[in-house]
C-alpha cells in the first residue's frame, strides 16, 4: 500500500560529489534552504492601451542554497574546501555537485532529490554568542551555483 500522507522536511541528507568526506558529520545539516528558481519577466505597455501589460519571459534566477548546522570544529574537507573558496584569496574556484535528498518518514526511501551544478561556497558566517542562552553554535555556508534539476527517483 502506497503512503499517501504529505511529506515531512525533516529526514533528508546532502551529498557533496568531489568531496571525499572522511567524517560523516560533514553530512548533516539541521535546514537547508534556497532550494528556488524564479523566472524573470519583462513587462511591456500594450500599444495604445493602460490596462494591462505583456509579460514576456527573460531567464531564470536560482537563490543561492545556504545549509545550516551545529558548529563542528574539525578540518574536514568540506571546511577545507570552504576555507579555500573564501578565505585564500587565490582566485582559485573548484566547483563541486551537490546533491539534496528528501526522504520518507523512516529516513530509509529517498522521495525526491536535486542536484545542483556548479557549486561554490560564497559566504560562511557563525551564530550570535549570547552568554545568556544555552544554544547550539551554528555555522552557515551559503553556496552558488549554476543551476539545479530534479532527480527522477
Amino acid at each position: 500500500m502506497d503512503d499517501k500522507r504529505p511529506l515531512v522536511g525533516f529526514n533528508f541528507s546532502v551529498t557533496f560529489l568531489g568531496v571525499d568526506l572522511e567524517n560523516n558529520l560533514d553530512n548533516y545539516f539541521q535546514k537547508i534552504r534556497g532550494i528556488q528558481v524564479t523566472r524573470k519577466i519583462e513587462e511591456i505597455a500594450s500599444g495604445g492601451s493602460n490596462n494591462y501589460y505583456f509579460k514576456l519571459p527573460q531567464n531564470l534566477v536560482y537563490e543561492n542554497l545556504i545549509l545550516e548546522r551545529g558548529f563542528l570544529d574539525v578540518q574536514s574537507p568540506l571546511s577545507k574546501w570552504c576555507s579555500k573558496s573564501l578565505e585564500e584569496g587565490d582566485g582559485e574556484i573548484n566547483t563541486k555537485t551537490v546533491v539534496v535528498t528528501l526522504k520518507d518518514y523512516s529516513g530509509k526511501k529517498s522521495i525526491a532529490s536535486w542536484s545542483f551544478y556548479g557549486c561554490y561556497p560564497v559566504k560562511w558566517s557563525f551564530s550570535d554568542l549570547q552568554s545568556d542562552q544555552s544554544i547550539l553554535a551554528i555555522e552557515t555556508i551559503e553556496i552558488a551555483y549554476s543551476y539545479f534539476k530534479k532527480l527522477s527517483n
